[in-house]
């Protein structure tokens, strides 16, 4: 099971989807629907949902992976100023 932590950098990362984009990742994997479905509600082609839930989770996977590499960077970065702050 995700963390806290862990589930607010997805909400975070979703928010920052376009509306088009988060929509069909809503409610594909939020609301568990069908692609076809998802295509219904939102009065769209299958091959428009399936494009914009591809986009939508490269953008995911970039963003969230960046979010990790900022914390680890800002985290050392707070390691390297504490042992800077430790030298005579």
């Amino acid at each position: 099971m995700a963390s806290l932590a862990e589930r607010e950098a997805v909400r975070q990362a979703i928010s920052r989807l376009s509306d088009k984009q988060r929509s069909v990742v809503i409610l594909r994997f939020y609301w568990d629907l069908p692609y076809a479905q998802v295509a219904q509600i939102l009065d769209i082609l299958l091959g428009t949902v399936k494009s914009r839930i591809d986009l939508a989770l490269r953008t995911l996977h970039r963003d969230l992976a960046q979010d990790q590499v900022n914390e680890v960077l800002g985290s050392s970065s707070k390691r390297s100023a504490s042992r800077e702050e430790c030298r005579p």
